[in-house]
């Protein structure tokens, strides 16, 4: 994901302009307010958790999840 570009308007919302690569998909969230995750967890957790959450992959060496 790229930001071409971004702008402040006046009312407090944005314009913003991303550039996404093939296998990626752009989902907002709004941070006061609670999601219900999918099968199998189920569970409620509030919008500022996800946006903190950050990317990561499985090392095979170490047998662990670390950020990418």
């Amino acid at each position: 994901m790229k930001i071409k570009h971004k702008r402040q308007l006046k009312n407090g919302k944005r314009h913003v302009l991303i550039e996404l690569d093939a296998d990626e998909t752009l989902v907002a969230f709004d941070e006061n307010a609670y999601y219900k995750m999918g099968y199998p967890f189920n569970e409620i957790v509030r919008g500022n958790n996800i946006l903190e959450s950050a990317r990561v992959t499985w090392c095979v060496l170490g047998q662990e999840w670390v950020e990418s």
